[in-house]
């Protein structure tokens, strides 16, 4: 299921079939996989990707902030897999999960092999070996 970021109303449908009535450690506004497609582009911008090279990455975001050690189960959380098309990141994929106390957030952004190579040479730009 693709849906465009800018469609928050399907957006928050997918949240809401997932989630249930869970909504503390979820992501349950569409306003919040907006800030995690933000995110992801900006971590594309660091590695230096043109816009036009960014087509197909995907990035995968876990909710939750930091779920104290002191809760004694684990908490419902959603992770969201975002995918960028041409000009905009498409939230792919909505899954629950469980949070376990004091475990990080889980984040990662997927490259093609042609994003890669457009990464490390973009890198090997920025010094130079004696």
């Amino acid at each position: 299921m693709r849906i465009n970021l800018t469609n928050m109303e399907a957006v928050r449908a997918a949240l809401d079939a997932v989630n249930g009535r869970a909504t503390a450690h979820t992501y349950h506004m569409s306003c919040q996989v907006a800030d995690v497609a933000r995110e992801a582009e900006r971590a594309l911008a660091r590695l230096n990707l043109s816009k036009s090279a960014r087509r197909g990455a995907r990035y995968v975001s876990q909710s939750s902030g930091n779920l104290p050690k002191a809760y004694k189960y684990n908490a419902i959380g959603t992770t969201v897999t975002l995918e960028r098309g041409a000009s905009a990141w498409f939230l792919v994929d909505v899954t629950a999960c469980d949070i376990r106390p004091g475990a990080a957030p889980f984040q990662r952004l997927t490259l093609t092999p042609d994003q890669d190579a457009a990464a490390v040479a973009a890198l090997r730009k920025a010094y130079a070996v004696a």
